[in-house]
């Protein structure tokens, strides 16, 4: 198998300092060649193949697409079955939520607000066979707090409350926390400096729902 990339660069400043991180990404998987390494053990540095592969897949951004091809020209008029997934992000602004913009003060320090959380979620999986589209599998997501200052719920991310197969039957889950926070958080506006806590609230699952569209087990 051979493996080739999307790779980009991110650049974030911080106190004044550029920090640039290189992201990569998959972009396609290549496998079934018609050259074959002999061999044994392979070499570390060892070339990669130059034929044209027999079969692989393909991810295309930026909406996620796998392609899934048995032709060696890996040509879109070759997919035989194809997965689109559906991703978004949800993001929790410090200034979006009323709750989160009320000012705390703890241990003689401005708290300020809470700092916003991103999350990137799979929405869906739809199939695509030919000309066919299946009925999609979707997720949805609750959120949830990991720690609470003077009212304020701060670090919110989400977790994943039901699978659907879009068929009828569906997968719901449950959460409960032990309600556990250790440490204390504050930002500190003047200096940008930022204090988290040494532990927040542990979320597990309390209950699983299977429905096969008629009933529930």
């Amino acid at each position: 198998m051979q493996y080739d990339y999307y790779t980009t660069l991110v650049n974030e400043n911080d106190a004044g300092f550029t920090l640039t991180t290189q992201k990569n990404r998959l972009a396609k998987i290549d496998y079934n060649y018609a050259e074959r390494e002999t061999s044994l053990p392979v070499p570390i540095n060892d070339g990669r193949f130059t034929s044209n592969p027999a079969a692989g897949l393909r991810f295309h951004r930026p909406i996620l697409t796998a392609l899934a091809t048995s032709l060696s020209t890996m040509a879109l008029s070759s997919v035989v079955r194809e997965y689109v997934l559906n991703v978004g992000t949800f993001t929790d602004l410090a200034t979006a939520t009323p709750t989160l913009r009320r000012e705390v003060i703890m241990n003689g320090v401005h708290a300020g607000l809470c700092h916003s959380t991103t999350n990137y979620v799979l929405n869906s999986i739809t199939e695509k066979v030919g000309s066919y589209t299946l009925p999609a599998t979707t997720f949805t997501y609750a959120a949830y707090h990991h720690y609470i200052i003077s009212g304020i719920k701060c670090f919110r991310f989400r977790y994943l409350t039901a699978v659907a197969n879009g068929y009828g039957g569906s997968t719901t889950f449950t959460y409960g926390t032990d309600n556990r926070a250790f440490g204390y958080y504050y930002y500190h506006a003047a200096t940008d400096n930022t204090h988290y806590p040494d532990i927040g609230f542990s979320y597990f699952v309390t209950e699983k729902l299977g429905n096969d569209g008629s009933n529930l087990w």
